[in-house]
């Protein structure tokens, strides 16, 4: 069985990705004991990945992208977690994650992208490091205004309404734990995973603010599972550098093999992100050009000429 190549954001905070979505698929590798030449983690490389919804797998000419996807690859791999438990506690797995989807992962981006002083002081800067030349101009504007356009779905009053039920969400998955050890007894799933790199991201992020902190905190089991399920096996992880390694591969696409038109908007956006740039250099003082009107010109020829 041939190894798998897992790109994903890098990590920081002390974090191995400082993505939740990624952070779930490593937490997952890691207590799925998936040794590292059967999946190895890269740092994410280039505009598609940076613009996908990562982390994401290749599979010969197949691209693998999101942290559910990825999974449900992995377990069609052998690598299932789930497999111990019961039609109701798959039901309930289910249950969970489209909450942790549709009320805890607005409130993530709503933290990083829509509150100004967390993109302003880490957000915007974290992802411009991530990114190659030129992507680092383009790619944190673009990931803002995917964030900022998913948040308003929720409509009005999105601050009130996005953490009110991001911490309804957090509530009830510490009911479903209890005193358990993990949600299903005392062996990791798919929903620990998921959990663990939402509240993960949370408590060791150090962003200037953080509404949601607090009240994981607040609640004792969850801040216990978040730190009990880091020592045991997440300690040992290396995290993913700002840099991908020379030895990543990255799929390489002829131009005329390859789908035409999807080729033609990756170059369309290339385009765009190098006019982008260059616009950002005129607009910030980077480059100036003196233009000299031609009549200027011709005063100065006719003011010679008389002397």
């Amino acid at each position: 069985m041939a190894g798998l190549h897992v790109f994903c954001w890098p990590g920081r905070d002390q974090l191995p990705s400082f993505d939740p979505l990624c952070l779930s698929v490593i937490a997952y590798s890691r207590f799925c004991a998936i040794p590292d030449s059967q999946a190895a983690f890269h740092k994410c490389t280039g505009y598609n990945q940076y613009t996908s919804d990562l982390p994401i797998v290749y599979t010969g000419d197949k691209a693998i992208c999101g942290a559910h996807s990825v999974l449900d690859y992995f377990r069609s791999r052998g690598w299932n977690a789930d497999y111990i438990l019961k039609t109701k506690e798959k039901a309930d797995t289910m249950a969970f994650l489209s909450l942790i989807r549709t009320h805890l992962h607005p409130a993530i981006l709503y933290l990083q992208f829509v509150k100004s002083q967390n993109y302003a002081d880490v957000i915007r800067g974290y992802y411009a490091t991530a990114c190659s030349f030129p992507w680092n101009f383009y790619v944190p504007g673009q990931l803002e205004k995917r964030a900022r356009e998913a948040v308003a779905l929720k409509g009005e009053n999105v601050e009130k309404t996005i953490i009110v039920e991001a911490k309804h969400c957090l509530d009830l998955l510490s009911s479903f734990l209890g005193d358990q050890q993990f949600f299903f007894g005392d062996r990791p799933t798919t929903l620990d995973a998921i959990s663990y790199g939402y509240l993960a991201f949370i408590l060791n992020s150090n962003l200037p603010s953080n509404d949601l902190k607090p009240h994981v905190l607040s609640l004792e089991n969850l801040a216990g599972f978040t730190a009990r399920f880091g020592d045991q096996y997440m300690r040992s992880v290396t995290s993913i550098g700002m840099r991908a390694p020379e030895e990543a591969p990255v799929p390489q696409q002829s131009f005329f093999t390859s789908n035409r038109k999807a080729q033609l908007k990756k170059w369309g956006s290339i385009g765009f992100g190098l006019v982008a740039m260059v616009t950002y250099a005129f607009l910030s003082g980077l480059i100036e050009i003196e233009i000299r009107e031609e009549e200027e010109e011709e005063d100065e020829g006719e003011e010679e000429i008389n002397n």
